[in-house]
């Protein structure tokens, strides 16, 4: 059974901050300063292998209980840690003559990165990502050049369509395999994908996504789009809570956490748990919150940490991630799921009908809206990728879907061009309802799409 937990990250000088498993921001706590004598003694507990002078040291290095605690248990060497990864800042988002006021006017200049010189690349959908590593690999790979993506097989012409299908798909294999969670994901820990480098590439197809309008990667926790865009760990951890836990940690959690006595939880699985964590303190009634907040901490940040920072690197294409140290907020809705689901007004506020629309044009305009109105989410996102090749709202939700009507017999779409054509004539609303479900449940977003 999932238990309600509230859990407070105790910072050494400052508010605490009270993290809820439901996702919402931290809230402040009481005003109360911990004393410097009441922080080692909570580190000591946390370590008692350490020595005071050890820890003393530790706290003046890197300020913070958590930034000691994420220390000791990562097993990192201290002049390899500080609060804002040095590996990772870049230098300020270069000056523009433009105001950088919206996302949109941050895209636009950091578009103005890239050429407009296109490479070909040929993709078989079954071997997608082996095909992107491909590319992405190749001693002749050029960062500035944009894509032209072929599927083999499709004769769909890429002028923007094709390529923003071909991130969608790319980026759910590379979710699938790569990546573990619910609505926040993290990403899977081993040795082979610490060594293989894939996410340092997988940071520079991101960009190279967003900077072709195609998707973002919408399935970071708050706490790790942070840490990825300003490597301050500190920053981090207030944004950090129970619900960016990987499920075997929040299983664990959950049960520690129930426990009345801590005594009654099976003591191995308590001991290798603590072990993996680089947690040295015993489990007992009175530290379990303080042995919580050291598994979360680890979980989140410690453990994977050396693979957000390759993908922070990979991200620092083009300037990119020197824009998400600038205008986080502007680049976050990319990075984090919204916490709304797609909505049926949400399309409808994107589609664009022409201003003059004759009686019978308006009649099936009135058939879209309530098609649209009555549609599940799954729905939403196939009619999204039958007139964009992504789920996603055109441009960020920054675009608009241009509807028309023509004396033609079937309905088409042009995902280039996020154009999408209706017969101007339907006798029912039933009529187009089954026509719609029918296009956009057997095309598969190739570039032209007509049934």
């Amino acid at each position: 059974m999932l238990v309600h937990i509230k859990i407070s990250f105790v910072i050494a000088g400052e508010v605490p901050l009270h993290i809820d498993d439901n996702g919402e921001e931290p809230q402040p706590g009481p005003s109360r300063q911990t004393t410097e004598e009441e922080t080692l003694q909570q580190l000591m507990e946390m370590f008692p292998d350490k020595s005071r002078d050890d820890l003393v040291r530790a706290l003046s290095l890197h300020g913070t209980v958590g930034a000691v605690a994420l220390s000791l248990s990562s097993n990192l060497p201290e002049d390899d840690f500080s609060s804002d990864d040095d590996s990772l800042l870049q230098p300020s988002f270069p000056p523009s003559k433009e105001k950088i006021d919206s996302l949109q006017s941050l895209l636009k200049e950091l578009g103005k990165n890239m050429s407009e010189e296109r490479v070909k690349v040929k993709i078989e959908e079954e071997e997608i990502l082996n095909d992107a590593l491909a590319h992405y690999k190749s001693p002749e790979f050029d960062v500035k050049k944009k894509l032209r993506i072929q599927f083999k097989g499709q004769p769909a012409v890429d002028t923007g369509g094709v390529t923003r299908e071909f991130y969608t798909k790319l980026f759910q294999v590379i979710c699938k395999m790569f990546f573990q969670g619910g609505k926040y994901k993290s990403p899977v820990y081993s040795a082979d994908i610490v060594a293989s480098g894939l996410m340092r590439y997988f940071g520079t197809m991101i960009v190279h996504s967003i900077l072709q309008g195609g998707p973002g990667f919408p399935v970071l926790s708050p706490s790790v789009y942070c840490y990825i865009a300003s490597g301050n760990i500190d920053a981090a951890m207030a944004k950090m809570n129970y619900g960016d836990c990987s499920e075997p940690v929040k299983h664990f959690i959950d049960k520690v956490a129930q426990a009345e006595d801590v005594c009654s939880l099976d003591k191995e699985e308590c001991s290798s748990m603590l072990s993996e964590c680089g947690l040295a303190v015993a489990l007992t009634n009175d530290s379990k919150m303080r042995v919580i907040q050291g598994i979360i901490i680890h979980d989140v940040i410690g453990r994977p940490k050396i693979i957000l920072d390759q993908l922070a690197e990979g991200l620092n294409t083009l300037g990119f991630r020197a824009a998400m140290k600038e205008y986080p907020e502007f680049l976050e809705a990319l990075f984090i799921p919204s916490k709304e689901e797609l909505n049926a007004d949400s399309v409808i506020g994107v589609l664009q009908f022409l201003k003059d629309m004759d009686d019978n044009e308006s009649v099936v305009a009135g058939y879209i809206h309530m098609f649209i109105q009555n549609a599940k989410v799954d729905t939403l996102e196939k009619f999204l990728s039958f007139a964009t090749g992504s789920k996603a709202l055109p441009d960020f939700g920054l675009g608009k879907i241009q509807v028309k009507f023509d004396r033609v017999p079937a309905i088409f779409a042009s995902t280039c061009l996020f154009h999408i054509t209706f017969p101007n004539q339907f006798e029912d609303q039933d009529s187009l309802s089954l026509s719609l479900e029918a296009v956009i449940n057997t095309t598969t977003g190739q570039s032209f799409n007509c049934v």
